[in-house]
């Protein structure tokens, strides 16, 4: 209980606390940003420090970096050292995007591969079923022509048969009348 009566107590304290570090941060700013209007180099540093940070001012990278190369080039070593690491952490950045634009690209490549394999492997399968349904098409007729032959060959013996049993019953009509 007495933790959180504590707490409670100590909230806006620490509100107050908060409002009052920013508001001193805004003062730092304006003091420092007018010295760095008049060429101060340790103060352009400052200043560019603030605006990178975003502490009394806005967080805006552009502005940092014009108030450190504002003070680089009046030879304030911090600032120097500080623009070296920005042009390499910038270079190792566009490295970075190239690389994962790369990735990207070869992802899309290897995904347009895969579909295209995938469409030809269902091409080829479409055309293996489009040729088997022939095949089986083809037997199928070629079964029914048999079947037909075989109808036609049995009819016609049936037929040959016939005609020789009326010619057989025709001979023993003739002999007949003939005895």
């Amino acid at each position: 209980m007495a933790l959180a009566t504590a707490i409670f107590l100590a909230a806006p304290a620490l509100s107050q606390a908060a409002n009052t570090n920013e508001q001193d941060a805004e003062v730092r700013f304006g003091i420092q940003l007018t010295a760095a209007l008049n060429n101060d180099r340790e103060a352009q540093f400052l200043v560019a420090q603030m605006y990178e940070q975003g502490a009394g001012t806005p967080q805006n990278l552009r502005m940092a970096h014009l108030w450190y190369t504002k003070s680089a080039k009046q030879g304030y070593a911090p600032a120097v050292e500080k623009l070296d690491n920005w042009e390499k952490a910038r270079q190792e950045s566009e490295g970075l995007a190239q690389e994962r634009a790369e990735q990207q690209k070869r992802r899309q490549a290897e995904a347009e591969a895969a579909a295209a394999a995938k469409a030809a492997r269902e091409e080829a399968a479409a055309k293996a079923a489009r040729e088997q349904r022939a095949a089986e098409e083809q037997k199928r007729r070629q079964a029914e022509a048999a079947a037909a032959a075989a109808a036609k060959a049995a009819r016609e013996e049936a037929a040959a048969k016939a005609a020789r049993e009326r010619a057989a019953e025709e001979q023993k009509r003739l002999q007949a009348e003939a005895a």
